[in-house]
């Protein structure tokens, strides 16, 4: 059986997510339990605390438009179902990809978010750029692996630290989420 029961206790079938069982409340809620970096970190940073920041990146540092706003925020949404897994384990799992593309396809219909190409590199640019940030603000990484995060090096820095407190994700993320709602009509 394939079946989880949400914070909410909505039914969700792993094999078949439904947007109609796709709830914002669980999303946060899930999100702002879920340790980022599969808890490597000295204090709790949340995978919402990380959507916050990339959409603040994406609106303030990027300057991008409200619909590639509120898709920066919500690109871990599927995430609140899944969990955070590390992209390197990810890439061993290929049957994980098919459900998590399931479950973003739900969110994204459930929510009409438009994903472009544009948008989609436009997101994943903020993601990096939050990465990099959170990399340098919130964990030290011994000299001997920093070749791992090379790849950040070809992103600039960002002038807005991530969110260290992690008190006010919720009502951040939320705010963001109606904010966007009424002014794209959703």
């Amino acid at each position: 059986m394939s079946i989880f029961i949400t914070h909410g206790n909505r039914l969700i079938d792993f094999a078949n997510p439904q947007n109609s069982d796709i709830h914002i409340d669980d999303i946060i809620h899930h999100l702002s339990m879920i340790p980022r970096f599969s808890g490597k970190l000295d204090m709790h940073y949340s995978v919402l605390d990380h959507s916050v920041y990339v959409g603040m990146i994406a609106k303030t540092f990027m300057k991008v438009d409200d619909e590639t706003g509120f898709a920066a925020l919500m690109h871990d949404a599927q995430e609140a179902y899944l969990g955070d897994l590390p992209t390197p384990l990810k890439n061993l799992l290929p049957d994980y990809k098919k459900i998590e593309t399931a479950f973003e396809l739900a969110i994204q219909e459930k929510f009409k978010i438009r994903i472009t190409p544009k948008i989609k590199e436009l997101v994943k640019t903020a993601d990096l750029l939050a990465l990099k940030a959170e990399k340098q603000v919130l964990f030290t990484t011994p000299p001997e692996y920093n070749e791992h995060w090379a790849f950040l090096n070809n992103y600039s820095d960002v002038p807005i630290p991530p969110n260290k407190q992690c008190k006010d994700s919720k009502t951040l993320f939320r705010d963001a989420f109606n904010y966007y709602t009424k002014v794209l009509n959703l």
